[in-house]
């Protein structure tokens, strides 16, 4: 990459940022560019015949130990030397990578030797024991960092001497270019707030009461809503969690990140994030998730300086930890994210929100749950029809436990929030990455389709700076919370965001205007009456004032076509398709979607490809068949 580049990847550091005051000074290096990538042939020096380098990630330890996180890396077998190029960095540049040991498998005595050298010239040695009676705390990566005076071409190597034939497989993990920051703690004030974000990950918005669902789901955040600005029509970006909740974070569209659309669900470190940005402005960052895909090993961890991870943990396990951090953090401005998951498949509620909700555990469901049912229903033909319908319909009553439950817990979590002496001084904005189907159009779960029961999201902000009581019935994508969160801290927005925030008129208009784009990257369609189903591959939709296109650029079912228009105004649900009456607005709809994919491809960054690893987590929570 060229240098200029990368400096102009790294130009927020030096501009923009709240007025400084008296805190602390923080210091840290944030990733510019990965040299993680699929190792070429030509730049394999030696390797084992059936070993050569590969991109993986790599658990260190078996155990809980610290580190032992799983870590993308290129993966190794001693003995093996390979290369890759470092471009000419910028000024102050340094090189992070870490070096360890696979303990799964090897049951030897011995050490490894980790060797690199830059330009010709050594750069480090390093042995550690890869002994099978380790301590667990040694089991760990061990992290080295570099100051780059110059780029060139990087060798490295592993060399294994120990008692077993065969070595253990090693890696060498972070590998990027990152550069130094330096800021000033914030004191939290009305004039600069602290920012909390709230992804609930599944959520559609016409469960909630304040989005008009008769059933009261969600008093806390009707409250937020009735005390602040509510969007009538807010889009996520994908209809899936990495590609919806990465939009989020970059405010970038689906197609211009690239994840879950280009085989990648890796959030480059080219890419600005807003845990990134707000770690440079002096903010204390941290970010508590129980979504198993918004992980360090997806670098969805990168600009928090706390970050934690509890899959499928329910919203009151989450809790605790994040009140005792809020307690932690005294006056100085924070950045919170919080991503709770209780609104998602496996469909289990506690019992004291079923019962608010006035659901009775039905045991017929206990063991196989709704989405399993009509899976099965629909690929094996299993069971009945009317069975099928009583699981979605049992589905959807649970589901909204879920969101009842969620909302408990973060009322108290923001009353948690206002006797810390924040309920002056921190916006408060409340999101998801998606929404859930219950047979609305023939299938469940998520990942399908793009209609409103996937697409259209709650979005609520509420804090000082926020118009209070107010509703916005405009169009907008939920990805455009990042400059509005950024402008409501006081730091500049990247150009790669876009400039249009939500606060003002003049840039609804525009974003009125270009109109609301979303993407998935398998779309399905499905008739359940008759147990039809066909994947259609990626599919994209584009709102435009009232109306809603969907189509599928690639392929259509046999004797379905499937380019769809809809009028909203009189039919929100989007059930009677109006494409064939409009000839002329489809083909400026698809032309508009056609020059955005366009432009998409041109900006987005290089990505990671995705690891097996990240396949069968993905398998395992029904987003991949067994063939993919």
């Amino acid at each position: 990459m060229p240098r200029a580049l990368l400096l102009l990847l790294f130009l927020p550091l030096a501009c923009g940022g709240p007025p400084q005051s008296d805190g602390a000074v923080v210091e840290g290096y944030q990733g510019v560019f990965s040299l993680l990538r699929p190792v070429q042939e030509n730049q394999v020096r030696r390797a084992p015949k059936k070993y050569p380098p590969k991109l993986h990630h790599m658990r260190t330890g078996e155990g809980d130990a610290a580190d032992h996180e799983s870590l993308p890396c290129i993966q190794v077998r001693p003995p093996t030397t390979f290369s890759l190029e470092i471009p000419p960095p910028p000024q102050g540049a340094v090189l992070e990578l870490a070096i360890g040991i696979r303990r799964n498998g090897y049951r030897g005595r011995g050490k490894v030797t980790f060797r690199g050298t830059l330009a010709g010239a050594p750069l480090f040695e390093e042995s550690l024991d890869c002994s099978e009676d380790l301590p667990p705390e040694e089991q760990r990566w061990h992290r080295l960092q570099f100051p780059l005076q110059a780029g060139g071409e990087l060798v490295l190597s592993a060399d294994y001497g120990g008692t077993l034939k065969n070595a253990p497989i090693v890696g060498f993990g972070q590998l990027r270019v990152s550069m130094p920051f330096r800021a000033r703690r914030q004191r939290a004030s009305r004039e600069r707030p602290n920012i909390m974000l709230v992804v609930i990950d599944t959520l559609r918005a016409d469960r909630l009461s304040c989005y008009g669902y008769p059933k009261k789901t969600s008093p806390n955040l009707d409250q937020l809503a009735e005390e602040g600005l509510l969007f009538e029509r807010a889009i996520c970006s994908s209809s899936w969690t990495i590609p919806g909740t990465a939009s989020i974070l970059t405010g970038l569209t689906a197609p211009e990140h690239g994840l879950g659309i280009a085989d990648s669900n890796y959030l480059s470190d080219r890419l600005e994030t807003l845990p990134r940005l707000f770690a440079r402005a002096g903010f204390v960052t941290a970010g508590f998730t129980a979504n198993p895909l918004i992980d360090g090993s997806r670098n969805f961890d990168q600009g928090f300086e706390t970050f934690h991870n509890w899959p499928w943990a329910q919203a009151p396990r989450m809790a605790a930890p994040v009140e005792k951090w809020i307690a932690s953090v005294g006056d100085d401005r924070f950045f919170l994210y919080l991503h709770l998951t209780d609104p998602h498949a496996p469909y289990i509620a506690s019992p004291e929100a079923l019962a608010r909700q006035g659901v009775t555990p039905q045991e017929e469901f206990a063991k196989e749950q709704p989405t399993a049912v009509v899976v099965s229903w629909y690929k094996e033909g299993k069971g009945d029809l009317a069975r099928a319908k009583r699981a979605a319909a049992y589905g959807s009553e649970v589901y909204n436990a879920e969101i009842d439950l969620c909302d408990h817990t973060l009322g108290l979590i923001f009353d948690r929030l206002k006797a810390a002496g924040h309920g002056e001084d921190t916006v408060i904005c409340v999101t998801a990455d998606h929404g859930e189907e219950f047979l609305d159009h023939q299938l469940v779960g998520h990942f399908n389709q793009l209609y409103p029961e996937t697409n259209h999201v709650p979005l609520i902000l509420w804090g000082p700076g926020i118009p209070r009581g107010k509703r916005v019935a405009t169009p907008v994508g939920n990805r455009r919370l990042a400059p509005t969160l950024l402008e409501l801290g006081g730091i500049s927005v990247p150009r790669s965001m876009g400039r249009e925030t939500l606060l003002s008129n003049a840039d609804l208009q525009h974003i009125a205007a270009a109109g609301v784009f979303g993407a998935a990257d398998k779309g399905h369609w499905g008739s359940f009456e008759t147990r039809e189903w066909f994947d259609l591959g990626p599919m994209y939709t584009m709102i435009d004032g009232p109306w809603q296109l969907i189509t599928c650029t690639e392929s259509d079912p046999p004797g379905h076509g499937y380019t769809e228009l809809y009028d909203l105004r009189e039919d929100p649900h989007c059930h009677s398709d109006l494409a064939a009456e409009n000839p002329e607005r489809v083909k400026a709809m698809r032309a508009a979607i056609d020059a955005w994919l366009e432009r998409s491809a041109k900006v987005r960054p290089s990505l990671l490809p995705t690891t097996e690893e990240t396949r069968n987590l993905l398998r395992s929570i029904g987003y991949l068949g067994e063939d993919e």
